[in-house]
């Protein structure tokens, strides 16, 4: 997602977001104010070891919203 689409979804993913994962606080929310790559340092910082789970799940709620969710798959367990 880019950061126009990002910055339209943002309303959308903040509560989503903060219910599914937890570490984000509400003044990591406030400080992101709808910028991807700040989203982006937040997630890095909070999740580590999780970062790609965390942008892939912001980017499917992004793909269930618009309405393009053909576009990801699920990953396969190996």
């Amino acid at each position: 997602m880019n950061q126009t689409q990002f910055q339209s979804f943002w309303k959308q993913l903040k509560e989503p977001l903060k219910q599914q994962w937890g570490k984000i606080t509400d003044q990591d929310l406030t400080g992101i104010e709808g910028n991807v790559s700040r989203f982006s340092t937040m997630v890095e910082a909070r999740y580590p070891q999780q970062k790609d789970e965390v942008l892939l799940w912001a980017n499917r709620r992004h793909a269930h919203w618009s309405g393009w969710y053909e576009e990801y798959e699920d990953r396969k367990s190996n």
